[in-house]
């Protein structure tokens, strides 16, 4: 269960990045410092695709316009 967790927690992180989220905006969602998350996942800013976002935000018509890529 906990692994699933937190794959879920990356995978979302992931998401967040691609769509532009900041790691402090990313951070105050989880309740961590902006450090906290930095540090365990900055290593993914390397590894995601280039292109348009991708992810939740970009299949959900309901989410707000930053997050879509269409502000």
């Amino acid at each position: 269960m906990r692994q699933t967790c937190d794959n879920t927690e990356l995978v979302t992180v992931k998401y967040a990045r691609k769509a532009g989220l900041s790691w402090t905006e990313i951070a105050t969602c989880l309740g961590i410092t902006r450090q906290a998350a930095w540090e365990r996942w900055h290593e993914i800013d390397e590894t995601l695709p280039e292109g348009e976002a991708w992810g939740p935000s970009s299949l959900d018509d309901s989410a707000p316009a930053r997050l879509s890529g269409t502000e």
